[in-house]
């Protein structure tokens, strides 16, 4: 990983351990003879196959975005001057933002969504 996917994927790690989250990182996802590492992957947010978090401003961020939306999963592009530090509000609300897709018993008391 580069730098700025690093700190992202610190700050992810560090959110999962406090909000009870599975956090994987870093992501390797395969697709159609292609293979991409992402900074973090959170299952059950996003879309029903997780959200994959890309720091912005990284190498092939349009293409691994772009096979990542096609294998399914949802897309986050994170500024890692915003993100790449945990800030519990901020990831609360983004994870919320993004609805929680899995089963209703696991939703996080914290997760507002719709």
């Amino acid at each position: 990983m580069n730098p700025k996917d690093e700190m992202v994927a610190s700050a992810w790690l560090e959110a999962g351990r406090d909000l009870g989250l599975e956090v994987k990182s870093p992501f390797l996802l395969r697709w159609k003879g292609r293979e991409f590492s992402f900074a973090a992957y959170i299952p059950e947010f996003g879309r029903d196959r997780g959200v994959v978090f890309v720091a912005s401003g990284t190498d092939h961020e349009d293409l691994k975005s772009a096979m990542a939306a096609e294998a399914g999963y949802f897309v986050s592009h994170l500024d890692p001057g915003r993100f790449g530090s945990y800030n519990p509000r901020l990831f609360k609300d983004t994870l919320s933002d993004m609805g929680y897709f899995g089963p209703a018993a696991r939703r996080p008391s914290w997760c507002e969504t719709w």
